[in-house]
C-alpha cells in the first residue's frame, strides 16, 4: 500500500512498480555505549516536546532503535531486481579498496529529504568529512552507471 499510515508516515518519493526495489546504501554505525545512553535519555524528552508543541497529525515520531543507527551514503532509488547483484558486486569491489577512516560526530543537526516529506534528527560529522564525501561520490558514480539518481 502507498498509504503513509502503513510506513511510519513515510511518503513514496516514486511510484511503486513491479520488479523495482526501493534501495539505498548505508554504513551501519553502532553507537558507543555512552552516546547510546544519551540518545535513549533524550528521545522521550524530544517526543514529549513534539507532542506538546506540534499537532499530532503533523508528525509521526519514530525513533530509530539504537542498534539500527547508520549513515546513509545515498538517496533512496528504484532499483530493478536484476541490477541488485551487479551493483552490490561493483560497490563491494570498490569499497574493499578504500582505506578505513575514523569518523567523529558532534552536534545535533536537523535534516530533511529532497521533497520535504520526511525529517531526521542526526549528528553532524566533525571528523572524516572528506573521506565520507569520497564514499558518497563513489556510490554516486556507481548509481550513474545504472542511470540512478545520485
Amino acid at each position: 500500500s502507498s498509504s503513509p499510515g502503513y510506513h511510519q508516515g513515510r511518503v513514496r518519493s516514486f511510484p511503486h512498480q513491479r520488479g523495482n526495489w526501493a534501495s539505498y546504501v548505508f554504513v551501519p554505525f553502532p553507537l558507543a555505549r555512552s552516546l547510546r545512553s544519551r540518545v535513549e535519555a533524550f528521545v522521550p524528552h524530544l517526543s514529549q516536546t513534539l507532542a506538546s508543541t506540534v499537532p499530532e497529525q503533523a508528525f509521526v515520531f519514530s525513533p530509530v532503535p539504537p542498534g539500527d543507527t547508520h549513515i546513509s551514503v545515498s538517496r533512496t532509488v528504484a532499483l530493478q531486481y536484476h541490477w541488485i547483484q551487479p551493483l552490490v558486486d561493483g560497490l563491494g569491489g570498490e569499497l574493499g579498496r578504500m582505506e578505513r577512516f575514523d569518523l567523529g560526530l558532534s552536534k545535533l543537526a536537523f535534516y530533511c529529504n529532497d521533497n520535504g516529506t520526511r525529517s531526521f534528527l542526526g549528528l553532524s560529522v566533525s571528523l572524516g568529512h572528506t573521506e565520507l564525501c569520497a564514499l558518497v561520490s563513489l556510490v554516486d558514480e556507481h548509481f550513474r552507471k545504472f542511470r540512478l539518481q545520485s
